[in-house]
């Protein structure tokens, strides 16, 4: 069967498919690696904002945080979707 491409065509074709794919498992192997409930200065870190602003965020905007044994542990989904809610 004769291709409609040429064969360099194919070949540039083939590399792009490649790359897509790794980017895609690059950024699910990223995000597999992340932990997904973090301790409240990691939450800080991980959102840039000193624990004051967290704080802030906890009690203005209702982000959530779970209490286990006096830790704050935070979600970072919540933590995304909140920033993400907030974005302009």
């Amino acid at each position: 069967m004769t291709s409609i491409f040429s064969a360099e065509t194919q070949q540039q074709m083939k590399n792009e498919i490649v790359e897509q794919i790794m980017k895609t498992v690059a950024v699910l192997v990223q995000e597999k690696s992340q932990k997904r409930y973090l301790k409240f200065s990691e939450a800080c870190k991980y959102a840039s904002v000193s624990p004051g602003t967290l704080q802030k965020w906890v009690e203005k905007y209702g982000l959530p945080v779970s209490i286990i044994e006096g830790r704050k542990i935070i979600d970072t989904r919540d933590l995304d979707a909140l920033i993400a809610k907030h974005k302009i």
